[in-house]
């Protein structure tokens, strides 16, 4: 097992589970920095709000409210809201900026029971020795930033990750050791977890919320031209803060790349997302096999970054609809020589269209001797490669073209129809 791990505090306490999920679903940052959702399989995707910074943060609590920070007059505001983007709390001032050198928080994590956001950011302190610190401090979520008080601020403290649990218990990364809240009720920092090789990094990690379980990112130290691969290693603990019993690694869960790829369980711990290049991938949990790891990647939202999972399930959008959306050649002599029908097609596949007449209208122009019912008079096809405008040519039938010339006043029914979609429209013919 590569890159074995060192305990270097032994906890207390078992983690409490919190309950199962009705559903799960990804938020994300699109391609344009907006925060977004989808179904785990990308499905049903679509932008919740644009939020104004580029980066993030965002964040998800155990009760599916999505946090995210916007800027105003330079200043950075939270704010929180649903799944379809209604705001539910907020804008709320992050007031510890401090001041030269200060850059607005740039990661976010939201505890389960919703109470408190951690919010890492950049202080600075001097602006003649352009000073600085890197800073997580917890936030209210339906509030402002707190004042010191008894949490205060975290300096050095990066990758902040709240225990799958009712009651929030805060860790994150310092010094490329993973620190841990000695109790909810006492939070001071103390060291748990650091590697035994100095050549590798903690980039990141995250708890499956089932089980005494954590995915741990790992990278060779250092940052070449073009980034660099990003690893896994999957630990089993036998209490937060307390002894550890690695699982299996996996290398490559991001061939090459100059961010972290930040996997995240999904609420039922069955999958686990993550971000690359390409966008936002899914897969089925990693398991062990003889070490290594096991893992099925999917890209689902590309372009997508910044993941994480919400306990809610999103509503399928509209079905696409095939639609008629003009036609030309409405004239009797116009017909006769074959109407054009402008299509929108919602997909790829065959459209077709065809032209009916009215049982009475049918008799009338003497198409047969005893009509039973409406009648074609016109039809035609063509294959959409995609998604978009048709124009199909309609090839009238023989006996249509003899009595043209009463077709002026005739109403005729045109359908479309490409798989199980349809559309209708009636034109009336003109002299």
């Amino acid at each position: 097992m590569k890159r074995l791990l060192v305990v270097l505090l032994i906890g207390m306490g078992v983690l409490a589970f919190a309950g199962g999920a009705e559903g799960a679903s990804l938020v994300y940052l699109d391609q344009s920095g907006d925060v977004a959702a989808a179904r785990a399989n990308g499905s049903a995707a679509g932008k919740l709000v644009s939020n104004g910074l580029k980066k993030g943060p965002i964040a998800v609590d155990g009760k599916g409210r999505i946090a995210y920070y916007q800027k105003a007059d330079g200043s950075p505001f939270h704010y929180l809201i649903d799944k379809d983007g209604k705001n539910l709390s907020g804008p709320w001032l992050f007031n510890d900026m401090g001041i030269c050198g200060a850059i607005s928080p740039f990661r976010l994590a939201a505890s389960p029971d919703g109470t408190w956001l951690a919010a890492t950011y950049i202080r600075g302190n001097d602006c003649s020795n352009a000073t600085f610190s890197v800073r997580t401090r917890l936030i209210d979520s339906d509030g402002p930033t707190l004042n010191e008080g008894v949490y205060g601020a975290t300096t050095d403290l990066v990758e902040p990750r709240f225990l799958p649990q009712d009651q929030p218990r805060l860790s994150g990364v310092i010094s490329n050791q993973i620190n841990i809240w000695r109790s909810p009720s006492d939070p001071v920092m103390e060291p748990w977890i650091s590697l035994n090789d100095p050549n590798w990094d903690i980039d990141s990690f995250d708890y499956d919320p089932t089980r005494n379980r954590m995915i741990m990112e790992q990278s060779l130290t250092g940052q070449p031209d073009g980034g660099k691969r990003r690893d896994f290693l999957l630990v089993d603990f036998d209490s937060p803060g307390g002894a550890l019993n690695p699982v299996c690694a996996y290398d490559g869960l991001v061939a090459k790349t100059a961010d972290r790829a930040r996997p995240r369980y999904s609420p039922d711990g069955k999958q686990i997302a993550w971000s690359g290049p390409a966008g936002i991938y899914v897969s089925p949990a990693p398991t062990d096999n003889g070490g290594t790891c096991t893992l099925s990647p999917k890209l689902v939202v590309p372009g997508g970054s910044q993941v994480e999972w919400a306990p809610f399930d999103l509503a399928s959008p509209p079905a696409a609809k095939l639609r008629i959306t003009g036609v030309s050649g409405t004239t009797r002599a116009g017909f006769r020589k074959g109407a054009t029908v402008k299509v929108t097609a919602p997909a790829s596949g065959k459209v077709t269209v065809k032209a009916t007449v009215s049982k009475t209208a049918a008799k009338k122009l003497k198409l047969a001797k005893k009509p039973r019912g409406p009648m074609v008079v016109a039809s035609g096809s063509k294959k959409a490669a995609k998604a978009g405008d048709l124009a199909i040519k309609l090839k009238p039938t023989a006996k249509v073209k003899s009595a043209w010339r009463k077709l002026a006043g005739v109403r005729v029914t045109l359908k479309a129809v490409q798989g199980s979609r349809s559309a209708t429209r009636t034109v009336k013919l003109t002299r």
